[in-house]
């Protein structure tokens, strides 16, 4: 048989393989990495050359989609797995495969200058090729670069402990510390006050912080009074009357030094605000217990920590009479001010340690912008978690706000909060426990729709939706919201098929045809569909209900004869009955 070379415009055949032209096995492998290919993945063949004992070059088995890059060599074409031919030639005559692979039972190539050649075996590289020992056997490491990120996915603040925090915002607003020029009670003079303030509370003495007037004495004498002077009488068997004024004289003269304190703080809160607060006491609210150790108002400037329960000097003032509420009046328009001015932190220092009033002392941090300090406030003072969680996500210190969701069991907030921080893994985690609590609660419809939209598994939520449908809880939406979610028309009258054509138990009869109308009532194009599975519906069960007569008028509002029917039969079965 001969077989003709025939030049032609195109390939009829897939591309096997290239030429390598070179007498040299070194010419092959300089080409070969030029054009990028690893050796030990290829299959090459020497071709002979013209002349006994000479070389052409060597052909290159290789796969269409590795030929693609190397149009600067010849390529050759994959008649056969054992027959090859030049680019842009056919051969005369056509040949089938069956009797190509008969004719070359081994590799063969058709090459355009010598002519059909057989191929002999693969050239093993390993046998011709010796590496080069290495001619720099230390080698070292460069230190690494730095990295720089052309996009950020996310960003962290890192919290301070809120000691650290208020501690420096505190040096800038309160720096120093002196005392007033005038010296305060002594503190044998505080320790009889707080002795005597008993004894003459309640009895014939002055209000505490005003002087004595007539009122006053007539004032019933104390229980203490009363039995101090029986038991005078009886020791000296003289009055105590006298003895007791001149007590009385001293205890009122204390309390009116104590008091004129309280006078000059509040003078002071009038003319310089940032002065008074150096030497403010905090208040208690308490009815019982407005005082501290040594119960008196000494005006020496205090060193503040927001965070720490008690002052380094000072601490919470006894007051009688009207100056508490004098003292706490000029507290809260000192706070209001500081709102008014812009003074978020100082406001927030009034209420929080001289009014004790927590809830007002986070807001005005809030209204400041200082996040992270409101929300310690709500720990520490309020015991009031979601709240410090809401105030931690608006300070962008994401992570602390997820932590107290997850302690308040707040799941589906934690999640929201992990795919902010670009973490959908932690995320649909937290939206499992969520979808899962929803389940165990007989919520279905939450469930789903937490795979759906928030973990992005619509097929799961179906799954889910038909679950509820099919256990009866809140049957009728659960349906209703597997219809809608198929946007298919076609595919959504099978799926309602599919339901009717089940065993519908009767507690769920009346649901399954609320979803029917409402689908009759979407589109017009499911009305057909609707209507017949509704005729069905009302066929198989207006026998033992006549009510379900009713069902019919929906699908035929124009047919005023049909209403007039549905009439007469259910008075006709109540007859009966």
């Amino acid at each position: 048989m001969l077989l003709e070379l025939i030049p032609t415009n195109q390939n009829n055949f897939p591309l096997g393989g290239l030429l390598i032209r070179g007498a040299s096995a070194t010419s092959w492998l300089n080409e070969l990495q030029q054009v990028g290919v690893e050796l030990e993945k290829l299959t090459i063949y020497p071709l002979p050359g013209n002349t006994a004992n000479s070389t052409w070059g060597c052909f290159v088995q290789l796969d269409s989609e590795q030929l693609l890059h190397l149009s600067n060599l010849p390529r050759c074409q994959k008649v056969t797995d054992q027959f090859y031919l030049a680019e842009y030639a056919t051969f005369h005559p056509q040949l089938s495969e069956e009797e190509l692979n008969e004719l070359f039972p081994t590799p063969h190539l058709f090459h355009p200058e010598i002519g059909l050649v057989e191929l002999p075996e693969p050239l093993q590289w390993k046998k011709h090729v010796t590496l080069a020992s290495d001619s720099f056997p230390s080698t070292m490491a460069p230190v690494p670069g730095v990295f720089i990120p052309k996009s950020i996915s996310r960003f962290l603040l890192k919290q301070l402990p809120p000691e650290d925090l208020l501690q420096e915002l505190e040096q800038q607003l309160f720096p120093n510390k002196k005392k007033t020029s005038d010296a305060p009670l002594t503190f044998w003079e505080k320790v009889k006050l707080n002795l005597l303030r008993p004894f003459f509370k309640g009895g014939n003495t002055a209000k505490s912080g005003s002087q004595p007037n007539e009122k006053d004495q007539q004032k019933p004498p104390g229980r203490i009074q009363q039995a101090f002077k029986k038991w005078w009488r009886q020791l000296t068997g003289k009055s105590a009357q006298q003895f007791l004024e001149k007590i009385q004289e001293n205890y009122e003269d204390l309390e009116h030094r104590n008091n004129k304190q309280v006078d000059k703080l509040v003078d002071m809160f009038k003319k310089d605000l940032d002065e008074a607060l150096l030497y403010a006491i905090p208040l208690d609210d308490s009815s019982a217990g407005r005082g501290s150790s040594s119960g008196q108002l000494d005006l020496v400037r205090s060193q503040w920590s927001l965070f720490n329960n008690s002052p380094s000097s000072g601490g919470s003032v006894s007051l009688g009479g009207d100056k508490y509420l004098q003292l706490r009046e000029q507290y809260v328009q000192a706070a209001q001010k500081c709102l008014q001015e812009g003074a978020h932190e100082k406001a927030a220092f009034i209420y929080l340690k001289l009014l004790k009033d927590y809830n007002n002392a986070a807001m005005a941090l809030i209204e400041g912008g200082k996040y992270n300090e409101a929300a310690s406030i709500y720990l520490k003072n309020l015991q009031d978690k979601k709240k410090a969680a809401q105030c931690y996500e608006k300070g962008n210190l994401t992570e602390q706000a997820i932590q107290l969701y997850q302690e308040l069991e707040d799941y589906e907030k934690a999640g929201d909060l992990y795919l902010h921080l670009n973490d959908k893994e932690s995320a649909d985690k937290q939206y499992d426990i969520t979808a899962n609590r929803y389940k165990n609660n007989h919520q279905y419809l939450k469930a789903a729709l937490v795979y759906r939209n928030k973990m992005g598994t619509p097929e799961r939520g179906q799954e889910i939706l038909m679950q509820g449908w099919e256990l009866n809880q809140d049957a009728y939406n659960c349906l209703n919201n597997y219809l809608e979610n198929i946007d298919d028309k076609e595919m959504r009258v099978q799926a309602l098929r599919s339901v009717f054509e089940t065993d519908i138990p009767d507690s769920k009869l009346k649901d399954f045809m609320a979803v029917v109308q409402l689908e009759y009532k979407k589109d017009k194009d499911l009305q057909d569909s609707a209507r017949e599975i509704a005729y069905q519906l009302v066929a198989e069960n207006i026998a033992r209900d006549e009510s379900w007569a009713s069902e019919l008028q929906l699908f035929n509002r124009a047919d005023k004869q049909l209403v007039k029917d549905t009439i007469r039969y259910k008075q006709f079965r109540r007859r009966r009955k």
